[in-house]
């Protein structure tokens, strides 16, 4: 019995000490991993003035007064907003209707992973904007009806306009009924939800001013 246990304790210490080399193997191999994004500088804070009853015009006044404050620091490089981080437990998808493109109408309709960012985001999570421009303050909707402009990454431009120039091409989301958004922006490829994940297609949808859960990116 005594022989039984020790081989069992060696074996068993064996076995840790494997899993334990692998874990950190993994880890240097995630650490080298090219997020598309810049990890390592930015901090994030989500924020929900609606839970202490602010209406929507306080909200506004909210927002804007604590980005203008925050990104006055002497060590902040810049501010934004959006609904979610990216490889956020929060991230979210929705169908999408590429004008022009149909698909068997027994098939599903494709679809992407999205968020829903604010100006400066790009520039604030040193995402590239390969072609096109970030969105304008004009482009910001009071309600996700009011949208009319979306940004796609690299892979969903490939996917969808292969061999083809991405901006002013148009599309739907989420319904088939609703308002055409017009591609004023590509951005570079970065991870949405997994380190080790393939590329997935993306959109940038831009922030609505009535959203109140918001993700103050630093």
């Amino acid at each position: 019995l005594r022989k039984i246990l020790v081989v069992a304790q060696i074996a068993g210490s064996l076995a840790l000490l494997i899993v334990a080399g692998l874990f950190v193997r993994s880890l240097l191999i995630a650490k080298n991993i090219d997020l598309g994004f810049d990890a390592p500088h930015l901090a994030s804070v989500r924020i929900d003035p609606k839970q202490i009853e602010y209406d929507y015009g306080r909200r506004e006044e909210f927002f804007k007064d604590l980005q203008r404050r925050v990104s006055a620091w002497p060590e902040v490089d810049g501010a934004a907003y959006a609904f979610s981080m990216p490889m956020s437990y929060l991230a979210g998808g929705g169908t999408v209707y590429v004008e022009g493109q149909t698909f068997a109408a027994d098939a599903q309709p494709p679809a992407a992973f999205l968020d829903r960012v604010g100006l400066d985001f790009f520039k604030t999570m040193k995402i590239p904007i390969v072609a096109g421009r970030e969105f304008l303050e004009t482009e910001m909707p009071v309600t996700h009806l009011d949208r009319r402009a979306v940004i796609v990454n690299q892979a969903f431009a490939e996917k969808f306009w292969p061999g083809q120039n991405a901006i002013g091409k148009r599309m739907r989301v989420f319904d088939a009924d609703g308002p055409l958004l017009e591609v004023v922006g590509v951005a570079a490829n970065s991870k949405t939800v997994l380190v080790f994940e393939d590329t997935r297609t993306f959109i940038y949808l831009p922030l609505d001013k009535d959203s109140s859960l918001r993700t103050l990116v630093i």
